[in-house]
Formats: structure tokens, C-alpha cells, sequence
């Protein structure tokens, strides 16, 4: 007989992710945006449009795929260590849509202003 006021969930140590789970997780969460930084830096110094607008938004494409497929293919965790779904996904890609579109958008539109 169970008892009322028992844990329904009982901690379990987080599954082994592997090294490629490792790679992307490492490339969506810190190198992608660190990546975006540095292209946006660049965009801001050339004061125009070029392969680096390109590059730019190739990155933030990949980001998209790669976040895309740590939740799908990886068991792709949320900050708070729990499976991430698709919703978390989606609210991953309309932030990240923000942020580098305001992001490329002052790199491009800060010169015209100097």
C-alpha cells in the first residue's frame, strides 16, 4: 500500500549525452553566440553589407537547426535540467531571432549615425 504524501518523481542521475551531444550543446549555447558577437563587431568596422551579412545570418540558421536537434535527436535538457520540448525550441528561436536582429541591425545602423 502506498502512502498519500510519497514522491511521486524519484531523482535519477541525467543520461550521458555523449560526445557529439556535447559538441552541439557547446556550439548552440556558447560558440554560436559568441561567433554572432564577433561577426557583428566585424559588420560594424566595414560599414556595409558583405559576405560577413551572409555568414552572419548562416550562423544564426545553424543555431536553429543545431538547438532543433539537441531537443529532438540528443534529449536536449532546459536550464532547469528537464526534457526540453518543441515549445522550448520555438521560444529559443523567437529570442534568438530578436537578439541577433537588433544585434545586426545596430551593427549596421550605429555608423550611419557616427
Amino acid at each position: 500500500m502506498s502512502n498519500q504524501f510519497e514522491s511521486k518523481h524519484i531523482a535519477t542521475e541525467p543520461e550521458p549525452i555523449g560526445c557529439f551531444g556535447l559538441v552541439v550543446r557547446m556550439i548552440w549555447l556558447l560558440a554560436g553566440n559568441a561567433a554572432l558577437f564577433i561577426l557583428a563587431i566585424l559588420i560594424f568596422q566595414r560599414r556595409g553589407f558583405s559576405a560577413l551579412d551572409v555568414g552572419f545570418w548562416a550562423i544564426v540558421a545553424t543555431l536553429v537547426l543545431l538547438r532543433y536537434m539537441d531537443i529532438t535527436r540528443l534529449k536536449g535538457l532546459t536550464s532547469n535540467s528537464e526534457p526540453a520540448t518543441l515549445r522550448h525550441w520555438r521560444m529559443y528561436v523567437i529570442r534568438l531571432l530578436l537578439a541577433s536582429a537588433t544585434m545586426w541591425g545596430l551593427a549596421h545602423g550605429i555608423p550611419h549615425l557616427l
